[in-house]
């Protein structure tokens, strides 16, 4: 099983064929999104995240419920579930506006957490700006400090900038975990923010100097990049007829954790030192759901037999 940590949020997007300010909501958030997208693919996944008690928390329940994704480990808050309003730009990328501060996505205590996780828990995936916001910036931290022997690690930065705060300060902290990490998954937009200037691959260099066992650089319509002990490789991605982008990066992300776990990957440390040949069928995997995922309005990752899988 998957065990996924970070925010679940409702998108809100304009209905412009309304002629009038009309949305329509959807629950997300990038944890939310590969925790489905896992589920989708055949992978038991289970988020954590504060729940909020109020109406849209019940939605994301409902949601979760609907996919078979496990949520009863997430505590309940009284915080507002965070509302993200998202404007799709002419490039098909999204623009997002978050209303709901000190929402209840970050309201996530160490003693929230179980003391011992479910035994099928194999591998843990954290991301967003969870990571970055206190209480469930220390709450995370620990937990994967503590598992990190015992499970798959994986981690994305996935910035959004309005919620996380002063960069510099994200980024020392993020760099602290990169110990822990069997995986790292950034896109090119958030190395942008992380590392202005630098080029991509000296910040994969620099996260495996610190510990990172294999780093992935998704940048949109290019392709992906992989680093690992055994070397580098880079695989394009398709052209697609793209609606918008929104939710691509965590179908690329659980569709590369799922179809690891798939091949026995995840175990004793071995995707580290797979020759990156061998791992260019994987990125491709992982392309093609995310290009599945530009064809489709918001954050809706692909099914098995949306890949030709049975």
């Amino acid at each position: 099983m998957f065990l996924v940590c970070g925010e679940a949020v409702i998108d809100l997007f304009q209905d412009t064929a309304a002629g009038r300010m009309v949305f329509q909501g959807q629950p997300a958030g990038s944890p939310f999104n590969v925790a489905v997208g896992l589920a989708r693919l055949g992978q038991r996944s289970a988020l954590i995240t504060g729940l909020s008690r109020d109406a849209f928390g019940q939605r994301l329940i409902e949601a979760m419920e609907r996919e078979g994704v496990e949520w009863r480990l997430a505590p309940r808050t009284d915080r507002p579930t965070i509302l993200s309003f998202v404007l799709i730009k002419s490039d098909g990328g999204p623009e997002y506006a978050f209303y709901g501060e000190h929402g209840a996505d970050t309201d996530v205590r160490l003693i929230d957490l179980p003391d011992v996780l479910p035994p099928a828990v194999k591998a843990i995936h954290v991301g967003g700006f969870p990571l970055a916001v206190e209480p469930s910036r220390s709450a995370y931290a620990a937990l994967i400090q503590r598992e990190t022997a015992r499970c798959f690690v994986s981690l994305d930065p996935n910035i959004r900038v309005s919620l996380m705060g002063d960069m510099v300060a994200f980024r020392a902290h993020f760099e602290s975990l990169c110990g822990t990490a069997a995986l790292i998954k950034a896109s090119s937009e958030d190395l942008g923010f992380l590392y202005p200037g630098h080029d991509p691959l000296a910040v994969a260099r620099r996260w495996a100097e610190l510990g990172t066992r294999t780093v992935v650089i998704t940048d949109g319509a290019k392709g992906a990049s992989l680093l690992n002990r055994a070397g580098t490789t880079f695989v394009a991605a398709s052209s697609v007829e793209v609606m918008d982008t929104v939710g691509a990066g965590d179908s690329f992300m659980a569709a590369l954790l799922a179809v690891l776990a798939e091949r026995g990957l995840l175990e004793d440390g071995l995707l580290a030192h797979t020759p990156v040949d061998d791992l260019a069928a994987v990125l491709a995997f992982a392309n093609r759901a995310a290009g599945i995922t530009c064809t489709r309005r918001g954050a809706n990752p692909p099914c098995r037999s949306d890949l030709g899988l049975s």
